[in-house]
């Protein structure tokens, strides 16, 4: 059962008629002002998702909301940029940032004649995603983020987010859905059978109205109720009466996509409708569902399949962790643990499908995609793994020379490298670096080759540098491969 409530709704959202302008707009890599008000708060960075000002190295910078028409409101929601941009990420009021987003700005709106900061809306010394600000209701037409720092050259904002009441108050309604998902009756919060609204469809999605069948408007097949989730709660475009599936649009009085599949590997011998690109469902949309516009599942299955990938307990990585400590002799009574070799671990490559990744400080979803693990460990001279407070990696990235995909990845992040990116030990004494790509079905599939370094420490002395890893990423096949490089050590002793 699904419950909405209709009453409260984005009065900032580009699809209810507001209009975002800014100081400055960078027109790099699909960024626009309409990307910050266009209902997406989880990105991936880019992509026409999101605000980038034009300027580097000079604030402020402001960008604004034009309502359609006084509205009053009671809520602002600003979200910044969280630090793995190009993934993902589905914000929560304690998430932070250290590299994107914005450290100090003003929230403001309109009194008519000049800009008021809302109540509470100074901010300094921000590190969170996600800002709330919920203040006395106000009547204005307009507001806008004034941002005085941020932590690199760019400001960013990922979405801005407006909240009103309607003139009719909080509306509350109850969706009821059939085996699909789809919903079938609506009961508003007074749950008399006199407001009882019904929808009925035919298999592929199209919409029974009355009278046809004998449906009755009576009987509460009208349309106009307002309710956006439709056949299998996704939600249906009423000025093209197309539902949207993610990676594509579906036509339900056709009964099939309006575009390709875009990933030709979905097609499978033993089924032969894989091979229909526009097919919806394998054309069995009575048993079938499809989450995301990419794949097939059993209705039963949709909540089972949802995919949880937990980096840091790679099988293949703990495997060889235990094969290390069972090989390794114990020192010695007195014996100072000497570090002598990084051993390097290629986990288990992973196809993500309708996926849940999880860390032990962040969780995101990655509809499509594909991943990698890779995991370090620093050994004595017995082959024992250092575990130790002191010990810390850090690792630097540049774009593969020959690698033109690379390169335009790394000038839309506006940085030659990744420097300075720390990675912390795990209680198991292993570093670990989660290579990962989330795909658009909607963008070219890339081939992207980067080089990597890391230089291991015990405080500030240097113990280890492995140089000239080479990773590549392989979009059409979803492959990463990796290719270690040197590791060069230097003398230094920890105590273990």
């Amino acid at each position: 059962m699904l419950v909405t409530a209709t009453g409260r709704f984005n009065v900032a959202l580009a699809s209810n008629g507001a209009v975002a302008t800014a100081s400055t707009a960078h027109t790099c890599c699909g960024f626009s002002t309409i990307g910050a008000i266009n209902g997406n708060n989880r990105g991936p960075w880019g992509n026409g998702e999101g605000w980038n000002d034009a300027t580097p190295d000079s604030v402020p910078d402001w960008i604004q909301v034009d309502f359609a028409g006084s509205k009053t409101i009671d809520e602002i929601d600003v979200f910044s940029l969280h630090d793995d941009a190009y993934v993902q990420n589905t914000p929560t009021e304690t998430q932070t940032f250290t590299l994107y987003g914005l450290l100090a700005f003003d929230v403001q709106y309109w009194n008519g004649s000049s800009w008021v900061t809302v109540p509470g809306g100074s901010v300094t010394g921000n590190n969170k995603v996600w800002r709330k600000f919920t203040f006395s209701a106000i009547t204005t037409s307009k507001i806008r983020v004034w941002i005085n720092q941020v932590p690199d050259s760019w400001s960013r904002v990922v979405e801005i987010q407006a909240f009103g009441v309607s003139s009719s108050g909080e509306k509350v309604q109850w969706l009821i859905p059939d085996h699909l998902g789809t919903p079938r009756i609506i009961v508003d919060q007074t749950g008399t059978l006199a407001s009882v609204k019904r929808h009925d469809y035919l298999p592929f999605g199209e919409e029974l109205f009355a009278p046809v069948g004998g449906r009755t408007a009576a009987q509460g097949y009208a349309s106009g109720d307002a309710v956006r989730q439709q056949f299998t709660q996704k939600e249906r475009d009423l000025e093209t009466g197309l539902d949207y599936f993610e990676a594509r649009y579906f036509a339900s009085t056709q009964g099939r996509f309006t575009t390709v599949d875009p990933f030709a590997g979905s097609g499978r011998a033993p089924t032969p409708q894989s091979w229909n690109r526009y097919a919806y469902v394998l054309n069995n949309p009575l048993r079938l569902l499809d989450p995301t516009g990419l794949i097939d599942l059993e209705t039963t299955e949709q909540e089972r399949a949802k995919q949880v990938v937990k980096p840091l307990e790679d099988k293949v990585i703990e495997q060889r962790l235990t094969e290390i400590r069972m090989n390794a002799t114990p020192l010695a009574p007195g014996e100072i643990s000497k570090p002598t070799s990084v051993e390097v671990i290629k986990g288990e490559q992973i196809k993500l499908d309708n996926a849940t990744v999880q860390t032990p400080t962040n969780e995101f979803d990655v509809q499509y995609g594909y991943m990698q693990t890779v995991a370090l460990v620093v050994l004595d001279q017995r082959k024992n793994i250092i575990v130790s407070p002191d010990l810390n990696v850090t690792e630097f990235a540049t774009p593969d020379k020959n690698s033109p995909d690379a390169k335009l990845l790394y000038e839309a992040n506006r940085s030659e490298t990744t420097n300075g990116v720390q990675i912390e030990q795990q209680p198991n004494g292993a570093f670990y670096d989660v290579q990962l790509r989330s795909l658009d079905p909607n963008r070219r599939l890339m081939d992207i080759k980067t080089n990597q370094d890391a230089v291991v420490k015990s405080g500030n002395t240097n113990l280890f540098m492995v140089q000239k890893n080479q990773v590549r990423m392989d979009d059409a096949n979803r492959t990463i491969t990796f290719t270690q490089g040197v590791s060069t050590p230097q003398k230094a002793t920890i105590e273990k």
